[in-house]
Parts: structure tokens; C-alpha cells; sequence
């Protein structure tokens, strides 16, 4: 279990588009990633781990995903939508 943080950028990009379907679909995405228990998302095909950082590159819903996994705490950098 992990508490989700966010930058302010990320924060102002979830306000900002809080109607879009597919942000939507992040913001659930980004909530069960809290619940797994090593921080990671189901499908490691769509993952790219960096074990030396603990920093996480995940395509989800047509977003870029970029997170740090903390001791308890999963700080979200970056929220990019691909075009």
C-alpha cells in the first residue's frame, strides 16, 4: 500500500482535464497502483522500471506516466498524453 503524491504540475494537469475520459482513466489507474503491493502496474509490458532509481515509465490510457517509487509514498512526476 502506498499514498500517492503528486507535483504540482501533474496537479494542475488532473484539475485542468478532469472531464477527459482518458485522464480520468489515469486518475483510476494511478489509485490501484496505491493498493499494489510492490508499486508496480499489472502489466509489466506496459512498464519500464528502473531498479537503480526506483523511477517508473508507464503508457497507460494514452498518457506517459512517470513516477518514483519512495519507501511509502509513489511520487508522480509526469503526466504526458500521446499524441
Amino acid at each position: 500500500m502506498y499514498t500517492i503524491r503528486y507535483s504540482q504540475e501533474v496537479r494542475n494537469y488532473l484539475a485542468d482535464n478532469r472531464f477527459d475520459y482518458h485522464v480520468a482513466g489515469v486518475h483510476v489507474e494511478l489509485k490501484l497502483l496505491a493498493d499494489t503491493l510492490d508499486g508496480l502496474p499489472g502489466d509489466k509490458d506496459s512498464c519500464y522500471h528502473l531498479s537503480e532509481t526506483e523511477r517508473v515509465y508507464w503508457l497507460v490510457e494514452h498518457h506517459l506516466v512517470v513516477y518514483k517509487r519512495e519507501t511509502n509514498d509513489l511520487y508522480i512526476s509526469m503526466i504526458q498524453p500521446l499524441e
